[in-house]
C-alpha cells in the first residue's frame, strides 16, 4: 500500500466532496460532524475507485474521462446524497446526478489536475478561465437554489460560504504542496490501481453506506437497479474504448507540477469575483429566464446528453478501428 497514493485519493476525495456538497450547497451547515465524516469517508473511497479506472483503463480524453466521472457520480447519487439527487426518480437521475453531480466532479476533475500540472499552458489557461463561471454558479446557487423543490432549505449565508471555501481549497492546496514534497522518483500513475485488499475495503464502505441508506428508506427500489444499470454501461464504455498503448492523462503529472503562484492568485481572485457576483445580484428576468433558471437548464441539457455523446464517438472510434483492419478503402 502506498501513503503517496492514499494521499492523492484523499485529496480529490476533499474536492469531490467540496464540488458536491458546497458548490451545489447541500446544507452543509446542518450537517453534524460525524456526518460530514461519513461522507468524507464516502467520497475518499469513490475517488479511490475512480482513479483506479482513470489508470487501469488509460483514460487519455475528454471522453472516456466523462465515463469515469459519470461513474463516481452515479455512486455520488446513489450512495451519499439521494435525498437531494434521487428525490424525484427518474427526472433528478438525468438532471441532478449525470447533470449537476457529474458536471461539477468533472471540474474537481480539472481542478485536481491542473494543480499537478502547472507546465502545461493549456491547463493553466483553462483554471483561470472555468474559475470565474465556477465562482458565478456557486454564487447563484448557493442563494437561489432553496426555491427549488427538495433543495436547500434556505439561502447560504455568505460568510459560512467563505468558511467552507476557506477549509476546503486550503486542504486541497496543502495537500498538494504536500504531495509535491513527499514524491518520489519510484512514485508513477500505477500505483494508484488498488490491490484486492483496498478493493475490500472501499466495497466494505460503500455496502455500509448503501445499508444506512436503505435503513432510512431513502430508497424505492427502481433507482437502485438503474443506477446499477448505467454503472455497468459506463464500465463496459471504459473497458471497450480503453487504449491499448500510449499516453495516460495522469502521465503529465508525474511528478507533479505546481502551477506558479501568480497563476493560482489569479485564478483565486476571479473565483471569488465570480462569486460575488453570483451571489450579489438579484434575480434577473429576461425572456422569462433568469440566472437560477439557465444553470438548471445547463444541468438538464448537461444531463441528457452525456452519455449519448460519448456513446456516439465511441461508437465512431469503434468503426474506424474496424475499418482499418479490414482495409476496405
Amino acid at each position: 500500500m502506498s501513503l503517496n497514493a492514499w494521499l492523492l485519493r484523499v485529496i480529490l476525495g476533499v474536492a469531490l466532496f467540496f464540488g458536491n456538497d458546497i458548490l451545489l450547497w447541500q446544507n452543509p451547515t446542518s450537517r453534524a460532524i460525524p456526518e460530514s465524516g461519513l461522507l468524507l469517508i464516502g467520497y475518499i473511497a469513490i475517488s479511490a475507485i475512480m482513479l483506479d479506472l482513470a489508470v487501469r483503463y488509460r483514460v487519455n480524453d475528454v471522453y472516456l474521462t466523462m465515463l469515469m466521472v459519470c461513474i463516481g457520480a452515479l455512486l455520488i447519487g446513489l450512495l451519499l446524497n439521494p435525498t437531494f439527487m434521487l428525490v424525484d426518480f427518474p427526472r433528478h437521475l438525468l438532471t441532478r446526478v449525470i447533470g449537476a453531480s457529474a458536471f461539477v466532479s468533472m471540474e474537481m476533475w480539472g481542478l485536481f489536475l491542473a494543480l499537478m500540472g502547472g507546465h502545461i499552458k493549456r491547463y493553466r489557461r483553462l483554471l483561470v478561465g472555468f474559475s470565474l463561471a465556477v465562482g458565478f454558479n456557486w454564487g447563484v446557487w448557493a442563494r437561489y437554489a432553496y426555491q427549488l423543490k427538495d433543495w436547500s432549505n434556505a439561502p447560504a449565508e455568505f460568510g459560512a460560504m467563505v468558511l467552507f471555501g476557506v477549509i476546503f481549497l486550503g486542504f486541497i492546496g496543502g495537500g498538494i504542496l504536500l504531495w509535491k514534497y513527499r514524491y518520489q522518483p519510484s512514485d508513477t500513475p500505477l500505483m494508484l490501481r488498488m490491490n484486492i485488499i483496498e478493493w475490500c475495503v472501499m466495497g466494505i464502505i460503500l455496502t455500509v453506506l448503501f445499508m444506512l441508506q436503505g435503513f432510512a428508506n431513502i430508497y424505492d427500489g427502481a433507482e437502485i437497479i438503474v443506477t446499477g444499470i448505467l454503472i455497468g454501461v459506463c464500465w463496459l464504455g471504459l473497458w471497450a474504448g480503453r487504449p491499448a498503448k500510449g499516453k495516460m492523462l495522469l502521465d503529465a503529472h508525474f511528478p507533479p507540477v505546481i502551477p506558479k503562484i501568480s497563476w493560482l492568485i489569479a485564478s483565486l481572485g476571479v473565483f471569488t469575483i465570480g462569486t460575488l457576483l453570483g451571489f450579489g445580484l438579484p434575480l434577473v428576468v429576461i425572456g422569462g429566464f433568469t440566472q437560477l433558471y439557465l444553470l438548471e437548464l445547463a444541468f438538464a441539457g448537461v444531463g441528457f446528453l452525456w452519455l449519448p455523446i460519448v456513446a456516439g464517438v465511441l461508437a465512431v472510434r469503434g468503426i474506424e478501428q474496424q475499418s482499418r483492419k479490414l482495409d476496405i478503402m
